[in-house]
């Protein structure tokens, strides 16, 4: 699996560095970096994540932080459920 710095991250999302540094802080609990040399790397997954932030701030009108948050953790949510079932399911065969 890609990992990305954050500088390679704020140039696939098109920011600058400071406003990806803002929204890794903001929305810290939904992402967790791999520590490599004292720098952090990020999934695609966590890029999947940014791009949905980006798309939800640019929106007219856009969403707020805590809408946000709270569409990233129902998500969150629904990944893990829907990981779980898998598990269950799995076991059944």
């Amino acid at each position: 699996m890609k990992h990305y710095n954050q500088a390679q991250l704020a140039s696939e999302l098109r920011i600058q560095e400071s406003t990806l540094r803002y929204w890794l802080n903001s929305f810290d609990e939904f992402f967790s970096p791999l520590r490599n040399n004292n720098r952090n790397h990020y999934t695609v997954h966590d890029l999947y994540k940014l791009r949905i932030i980006q798309s939800m701030l640019s929106t007219k009108p856009k969403y707020s932080y805590k809408e946000i948050h709270r569409f990233l953790e129902n998500m969150q949510n629904d990944l893990r459920n829907s990981e779980l079932l898998k598990d269950f399911l799995n076991k059944l065969k």
